[in-house]
């Protein structure tokens, strides 16, 4: 599956879209520190697949990773 993962900074300017391929039934972790640096930035992962859905978790932590919180994301056409 074909995917991309696009980072929004707040202010639009530096906005950045990288993609990958990822085999089926597997997980992968993106770092938004490899991609900005010292920014804070809204995250959105799609499919770039036709017909192929993603299921998406964003994790943070913070605290040396004493301390964290996770969000799911999927879509469904039904």
């Amino acid at each position: 599956m074909n995917i991309a993962i696009t980072y929004m900074t707040p202010s639009g300017s530096g906005n950045q879209t990288r993609h990958d391929t990822i085999p089926a039934n597997s997980r992968r972790t993106y770092l938004m520190s490899d991609v900005l640096p010292g920014y804070r930035a809204a995250i959105k992962v799609s499919s770039t697949s036709p017909g192929k859905k993603i299921m998406v978790e964003r994790a943070m932590y913070w605290s040396d990773r004493t301390s964290a919180t996770d969000t799911i994301g999927g879509f469904s056409d039904l």
